[in-house]
């Protein structure tokens, strides 16, 4: 395959890559990654480099994504944070009746018979 072909194609999928971020669709992505792995075998593997000029396109192609994903990811944590937040409001401390520190049930305190 030639550098130009190779390249076009490599384009066309991180165009592809962009879209699925921005969708969320981590599913696709995960799919993708064949594909993406063979493009960029075909262009570092052709004959000869690809012009300069797109070379210079596939780079800022592939640094927008690794930006997006890096965002994603961020997200990611800050989802897993918040949840890790919310569980440990749910087994926090209170006090009982003598005024000491008890460890709550998740459910909330126990209810007196």
């Amino acid at each position: 395959m030639s550098a130009g072909r190779a390249a076009r194609r490599l384009r066309r999928l991180l165009e592809e890559e962009r879209r699925l971020l921005r969708a969320g669709d981590f599913a696709a992505l995960a799919a993708l990654i064949p594909r993406m792995s063979a493009a960029v075998e075909a262009v570092s593997g052709a004959p000869r480099p690809p012009d300069a000029a797109s070379a210079t396109a596939l780079r800022a192609e592939a640094e927008r994504n690794r930006r997006l994903l890096a965002a994603a990811l961020a997200g990611f944590a800050a989802a897993r944070d918040e949840l890790e937040r919310g569980r440990a409001a749910r087994t926090r401390l209170g006090y009982g009746a003598d005024g000491r520190p008890v460890r709550l049930r998740p459910e909330g305190p126990a209810r007196r018979a």
